[in-house]
């Protein structure tokens, strides 16, 4: 069960650990950070490596894509790894794109295959005549929802940029720079940012959606440059950024809100209360890369990461619970997986900025907390969600829409380990 071991337990194994890590790894200690630690992060480290090339990859290259209606299932049974939805997802076609792109930089050899795969399911059935891409489609792959989404549509952008990072073609460049042109006609919204989606189908405004967005155009600056002006996503990574700082988050009370309404301004009464730990997380390392890419810090970055930490982190569990109330108190005391993996990416991003024994305990921290949701599976390749309060792990159909998730945590964790041997890999965005 997630949560039974404590956060000083981290070196019960790592004599072993580092034995099995001679000659694995690349020599010395991380910056900041003892042998005896050092060797504990590259355990974690490796094991997720060892994860993802030998059973995760594999498994949904080929159990998760449906070679005949085309794109990817969106759940696989947990038991037989057979296809257990009945509707499909855009959210989940791209960042099946997406994790296998970085299936391709962590040296799998499937992963261009399922990348076209994926983009040929863009190409030839969410991509409607408006311009704009379906968010929901049936088993057979006809559309279901034809609505034109920000935060679907965001996701559609980073599976682009990845695709591009990959196969250079100007095609998809030319299509994302198209799609940001749609966007930026048709959800502008006049109060700032952009509105939920064309029609209108919610009473609030949400920042969920401007982040996903955010997190596209770096990746875009990844591939174009990040300076003011190098390309249409560079100007929109910077306008968000502000927007982040100067309407999103509440820096008095070193939160971040969740809904917003119509003029982007916290919404009245108990909603305009939720906080979710995930996003504080996904926020320290979006602005932690963004600062990266242009030396622009952000002072945002330890406020979030430390409401969530003493805050969203379930006593007994361990674990980054779902949802908590803007004062610190618990709210939904489940944990869905992806807010763990969150977690994960922040603490490196801490550990990157202030290197040091403590802030590299955390990684490894975060990194056991994930490891019983896949261990708990029955099947290699697939994991168990959502942990409830009393923390028993679910037994239904694993989603795809996670596993982007897991990636994308995993891929930062051998990256600043430095797993496999041979020194630190490239970065994701």
């Amino acid at each position: 069960m997630p949560g039974t071991g404590s956060r000083r337990g981290r070196t019960d194994d790592v004599g072993a650990a580092g034995a099995a890590l001679s000659g694995a790894g690349p020599a010395g200690t991380l910056p900041g950070v003892g042998a005896e630690l050092s060797a504990a992060v590259r355990a974690e480290a490796r094991w997720a490596h060892d994860w993802m090339l030998a059973a995760a990859f594999p498994l949904w290259a080929e159990r998760g894509l449906d070679r005949v209606g085309g794109g990817f299932f969106e759940k696989l049974d947990l038991e037989t790894a057979r296809d257990a939805g009945d509707t499909r997802r855009l959210r989940v076609q791209t960042r099946q794109i997406f994790a296998f792109g970085e299936a391709d930089r962590l040296g799998f050899a499937g992963g261009r295959e399922v990348i076209a795969h994926g983009l040929a399911f863009l190409d030839r059935r969410a991509r409607l005549g408006a311009g704009h891409y379906a968010i929901l489609f049936d088993a057979d792959g006809g559309v279901r929802d034809d609505l034109f989404d920000l935060y679907e549509t965001a996701f559609v952008l980073l599976a682009l940029a990845q695709a591009y990072r990959i196969t250079g073609d100007a095609a998809v460049r030319d299509e994302a720079l198209r799609l940001l042109g749609l966007v930026e006609a048709r959800l502008a919204h006049p109060a700032g940012g952009f509105r939920e989606s064309v029609p209108a189908r919610r009473a609030v405004r949400r920042q969920n959606p401007h982040m996903h967005l955010f997190e596209a155009a770096m990746a875009w600056m990844a591939c174009d440059g990040a300076a003011a002006g190098a390309s249409p996503f560079a100007d929109l990574a910077v306008r968000l950024h502000h927007l982040f700082e100067t309407r999103l988050f509440d820096s008095a009370a070193g939160v971040l809100p969740e809904f917003f309404d119509d003029e982007l301004r916290r919404i009245e009464g108990p909603e305009g209360l939720v906080t979710e730990p995930g996003h504080h997380f996904e926020w320290v390392w979006l602005l932690g890369r963004y600062a990266v890419l242009t030396g622009t810090d952000s002072a945002a970055i330890a406020p979030l990461y430390a409401f969530a930490e003493r805050h969203g982190i379930s006593a007994p569990n361990g674990t980054a619970v779902d949802e908590v109330w803007a004062d610190g108190t618990v709210k939904s005391a489940g944990s869905r997986f992806w807010p763990q993996t969150e977690r994960l990416k922040a603490a490196v991003t801490m550990a990157e900025r202030a290197p040091s024994e403590a802030t590299a305990d955390a990684v490894v921290e975060a990194a056991r907390r994930m490891r019983p949701f896949i261990e708990a599976s029955p099947t290699a390749g697939l994991w168990c969600e959502p942990l409830s309060a009393d923390g028993v792990l679910s037994r239904a159909p694993t989603p795809a829409s996670t596993f982007y998730h897991i990636v994308l945590a995993y891929a930062e964790l051998c990256r600043f380990a430095g797993v496999p041997q041979g020194g630190p890999l490239p970065r994701s965005l």
